[in-house]
């Protein structure tokens, strides 16, 4: 299996300045930046000697069951153009010449074949710094799956259905007894949650045939992936629990959630989990796991009719699927900052522009 996985993309940017700044100083100048290309690891898996030189720098690793197309490193910052710089994905270290500066922010993006099997279309990371003139610096930009193929839980077939548009283009399917939710860790694999037991299984991509037990002998109606701190949130017996990508138990984990009938879970990039679920109507929690408490709760003293079905994270939005047959409200996504306040509301109908009909 190891043999499909791209070859690693560490990306490690060394910046080498032997001219002045640009726009911070009366004489300008560029910066010369080396990128080495390697591997993502997962990061919970890192070696001692890995843990070692974190002390140094911050290492950045890849390993995404997929094929890497093409490397766009985007440079921006105050007083300088926009820079893109484009690279196949066969390369191992590219040389750059970019304007010296203060908050530069370096964006790579390693896009993925179209054509590839995988969930992901694009892995991405990011980091920001300033930079004096004549200066060198290491950077590490830690990339995970930013973009993914359309995937559908088609519980009523039991199979998962991936397309790449709404059109249905690219459809491909895999059976999966019961699948319910879906989620994607920071490599692209597919996490699916299933109300038949086992209760979560994991596979590399559509076409993979081995589903990987995550958790075990009970339903799970819904999941959600830490990308960030690699970790699996999922919701049975209508309590909350965590677990490695692997799938081992978090025992210490213990939180209190004011809400029942907990519907659907997500994870932002600063690790907290939004919750639907009831609290007497429709109800989201935005909970802090380290912490253990509830930071924010929306509740719609039943001025919503139906019930919060599902939630996902767009920063800087939280979305809320709405179902309820026969009420006004239904077939909505309510729209939230991401303290929870509203902020606006989506309806379609079909046939309708904005074509979608229930959550």
């Amino acid at each position: 299996m190891q043999d499909n996985y791209i070859k690693p993309f560490i990306v490690i940017i060394i910046l080498a300045f032997s001219l002045s700044l640009l726009t911070c100083s009366p004489s300008g100048g560029d910066a010369t930046v080396n990128i080495n290309i390697g591997f993502i690891h997962d990061a919970s898996k890192r070696s001692v000697i890995d843990r070692i030189l974190n002390f140094f720098a911050t290492r950045a690793y890849a390993q995404p069951p997929a094929t890497v197309d093409q490397i766009v490193v985007r440079v921006e910052g105050p007083g300088m153009p926009t820079m893109e710089f484009f690279f196949t994905p066969d390369v191992t270290t590219v040389t750059l010449l970019v304007p010296s500066g203060s908050a530069r922010t370096f964006t790579v993006t390693a896009q993925v074949d179209p054509a590839d099997s995988s969930a992901a279309l694009a892995f991405q990371g990011k980091a920001t710094t300033d930079l004096s003139s004549g200066e060198t610096k290491n950077l590490s930009v830690l990339m995970a799956a930013s973009e993914t193929k359309i995937v559908i839980p088609d519980y009523q077939n039991n199979r998962i259905v991936q397309i790449s548009d709404m059109d249905g283009t690219d459809w491909k399917t895999q059976n999966v007894d019961g699948p319910y939710d879906i989620d994607f860790d920071s490599r692209g694999r597919i996490y699916i949650a299933k109300i038949i037991a086992p209760g979560i299984v994991r596979i590399d991509n559509i076409d993979d045939t081995t589903q990987i037990q995550i958790v075990g002998d009970f339903s799970v109606p819904t999941l959600a992936v830490d990308r960030v701190n690699s970790l699996v949130y999922y919701v049975t017996g209508d309590l909350l629990y965590r677990c490695s990508l692997d799938g081992v138990p978090d025992a210490a984990f213990s939180p209190s959630i004011s809400i029942s009938n907990l519907r659907g879970i997500a994870v932002d990039d600063q690790g907290f989990i939004y919750i639907a679920g009831v609290s007497e109507c429709s109800a989201l929690v935005k909970y802090d796991p380290v912490n253990n408490i509830e930071v924010e709760i929306f509740d719609s003293d039943c001025l919503i009719g139906g019930e919060f079905w599902d939630v996902i994270v767009k920063s800087p939005y939280v979305y809320a699927a709405n179902y309820e047959y026969n009420l006004t409200d239904n077939n909505k996504l309510f729209r939230f900052t991401m303290g929870l306040d509203p902020a606006g509301e989506l309806r379609g109908d079909p046939g309708s522009a904005d074509n979608f009909y229930g959550p």
